[in-house]
């Protein structure tokens, strides 16, 4: 007999509480046994997979079963809106070298082909993680969006630039640097916001590819076309973290520094400038 739904949850999250995140698969309702029925249910589903990455002996893995996932709000959501899945690290090496995981807990939120559309490493508590979910959630929109889009291939610069767009909100880099190349050639030669938002978004793909040298000249063309754009400050701290690899720390830094300075950068643009300044030593708050 199926318990009804509002059961099922109240089990599920009893059982996160109750074993360790390698049982979880096996007992809490709504969590697959194994990867590949998860990645198999989610393109059924359209949902997105929630792969919890684990290892024996770790204790930030345990607390994340205990206090993250056993969280009513947590159970719920994974149940509803997501194919959840542990993995345990050490049976499925080739899952973890497959997604370049070598910390844990990792979690990696990815659509029915595998494609990474979000992630997080590290103990992260209930209420942050809701969030990281529904961050998950819009990423993966984005990428269904964009695929569609992308297979009618659109006329126009706008029309390519919503696609450019939707890809590197999906955190598909090399998809988003194609079609910000296409908006900038279609765009005619006086429509600046278009323009300057392409080569943003460029930048930020090539900064993710490993080319962080025509990162920094995407993204010092983007801020010279629009230096008062609503991403200005997310287009410094990623031509600060360019210039960083290119060793140029001291203009950098600057870079960065006014980041901090500025009360109209979000609280993520600001966190992500402190973690690089610590990371050339710089103390920053």
């Amino acid at each position: 007999m199926r318990l009804p739904q509002a059961l099922q949850l109240i089990v599920a999250t009893a059982v996160l509480a109750a074993v360790p995140l390698q049982a979880v698969a096996e007992q809490a309702a709504g969590w697959h046994e194994d990867f590949a029925t998860a990645q198999a249910a989610a393109a059924e589903t359209g949902r997105p997979v929630m792969a919890v990455f684990h290892s024996v002996g770790c204790g930030p893995c345990t607390q994340m079963t205990t206090e993250t996932l056993a969280a009513p709000a947590v159970a719920a959501l994974a149940a509803e809106r997501f194919e959840p899945v542990a993995v345990n690290a050490l049976d499925e090496g080739d899952l973890a070298v497959r997604f370049m995981v070598s910390f844990y807990p990792t979690v990696k939120f990815l659509d029915g082909s595998g494609a990474v559309v979000h992630g997080v490493r590290g103990f992260v508590p209930a209420e942050g993680f809701l969030q990281i979910m529904n961050d998950a959630l819009v990423a993966h929109a984005a990428l269904l969006r964009a695929r569609e889009a992308a297979a009618a291939d659109p006329a126009g610069a706008e029309a390519a630039l919503d696609v450019a767009r939707d890809f590197a909100s999906a955190s598909q880099h090399q998809e988003a640097a194609e079609w910000a190349r296409k908006a900038i050639g279609r765009a005619a030669e006086d429509a600046t916001p278009i323009i300057a938002e392409a080569r943003f978004i460029l930048g930020g793909a090539l900064l993710e590819l490993g080319e962080p040298a025509d990162a920094a000249e995407a993204m010092s063309s983007a801020l010279e076309l629009a230096p008062d754009a609503l991403w200005r400050w997310d287009a410094r701290v990623g031509l600060g973290y360019a210039l960083l690899q290119r060793g140029e720390d001291a203009q950098a830094t600057a870079l960065l520094k006014s980041v901090l300075e500025s009360d109209e950068a979000g609280e993520r643009t600001r966190a992500e400038a402190v973690r690089l300044l610590r990371w050339v030593g710089v103390d920053a708050e």
